[in-house]
């Protein structure tokens, strides 16, 4: 993770993240993009983040904007194979009114995608980190979550510094 205010949404940003699940127990977690919590088991107060969901059989991934209240999640969630490497990519629109939220194959085919345009932080005090964090919150032994190959964060706007 990044210094957990270091960014604002203000669009043009974009996130890619390749990445293979590798646990499904129930207490086991990871997020993935803008955020503002460096706690697996504390849900970000402002963030714009790939979220995954585990039930003990399946593991499942969403899209997530959190300003403060709500989340709103995408609408529906994809459900990952621990054997497969995807692409997850986060893309905010220049006006930062929508971020798009997809999931590609290793071999580069679209396999989901879906859009929120509410709850997305943009005010002065809604400022974000970025990066990845991946937990489990059980007392059971240890076991992998996820594995990383890729991350990159870009910011598609001039940059006033």
């Amino acid at each position: 993770m990044s210094e957990i205010s270091a960014f604002r949404i203000t669009g043009g940003e974009k996130a890619i993240f390749v990445f293979k699940p590798r646990g499904i127990r129930t207490a086991e977690s990871f997020r993935m993009g803008w955020q503002d919590s460096t706690a697996v088991q504390t849900q970000p107060t402002d963030g714009v983040w790939l979220q995954s969901v585990s039930n003990g059989s399946t593991v499942t991934i969403l899209g997530r904007c959190k300003n403060n209240a709500g989340p709103t999640d995408t609408l529906d969630a994809y459900t990952l194979n621990t054997s497969n490497w995807y692409c997850g990519v986060i893309e905010v629109n220049s006006a930062a009114t929508l971020v798009t939220f997809t999931i590609y194959s290793e071999a580069g085919a679209q396999l989901w995608q879906r859009t929120v345009n509410a709850n997305i932080p943009t005010a002065a005090g809604r400022e974000t980190g970025f990066g990845i964090i991946a937990g489990e919150t059980s007392t059971d032994a240890a076991a992998d979550i996820l594995h990383i190959d890729y991350l990159r964060m870009e910011i598609n706007r001039a940059l006033i510094r």
